[in-house]
């Protein structure tokens, strides 16, 4: 484990990492139930958490994995706001790993750019309301999304950004100061030097499995 924000604070501005290294800045971000005790709620607007040094060395092998709840149903017939961002790691011009529903597409689209991009694209529905775990992998293994404990696409593809100590992890949004946004609950954010596998399907993974 890399960084792990379980958000059971339910107050503050700063995220707790428990690995004491990496805790994050809350920007906006309101306190409300989570999937386990409290989450963070990001309005669509500018709510982001970020950590500017957790990827300051980018490992050969990473996985970043949380529960989300969406406010408005992702699907086909998404319509807006637009494109919704979970993440952004990155800083530099035309180096960046995003996570995002795509408005143009109706996809879930993992993205890596760094002397060219590489994406992988999950069709799915994501209900309003509903909690969700999602997990994206990248690495020797290539890209991977797990959506609930399964494995819904990957790819062998193995791009990676460079170390840079002005890569920033941005939760909510992509880097702060765009309006790139996310709609919704986010929950137990757990970063890794390794690319997870997770449970069958319909095995619960909480915040003691992690």
């Amino acid at each position: 484990t890399r960084a792990l924000y379980h958000l059971n604070e339910n107050t503050s501005t700063v995220a707790n990492d428990e690995t004491n290294a990496y805790d994050g800045t809350i920007n906006g971000a309101q306190w409300v139930a989570g999937k386990y005790c409290s989450g963070l709620k990001f309005d669509g607007n500018d709510d982001n958490l970020y950590n500017d040094a957790v990827f300051d060395t980018v490992p050969s092998d990473n996985t970043i994995d949380f529960w989300f709840k969406p406010d408005i149903t992702l699907d086909e017939y998404y319509v807006g706001p637009p494109t919704q961002y979970f993440f952004e790691i990155g800083g530099g011009s035309g180096k960046a790993i995003t996570a995002r529903w795509d408005a143009g597409l109706n996809v879930l689209r993992f993205y890596i750019e760094n002397n060219g991009f590489d994406v992988l694209d999950y069709v799915g529905t994501f209900n309003a309301g509903t909690w969700y775990h999602i997990a994206f992998s990248w690495g020797t293994e290539g890209m991977k999304i797990w959506v609930d404990g399964v494995l819904v696409n990957s790819n062998s593809i193995t791009r990676n950004i460079d170390s840079n100590t002005g890569n920033v992890f941005a939760i909510g949004l992509t880097v702060p100061g765009t309006n790139w946004v996310f709609n919704g609950t986010i929950d137990e954010i757990h970063v890794s030097d390794i690319q997870r596998d997770y449970a069958p399907e319909g095995y619960e993974v909480d915040a003691n499995t992690m």
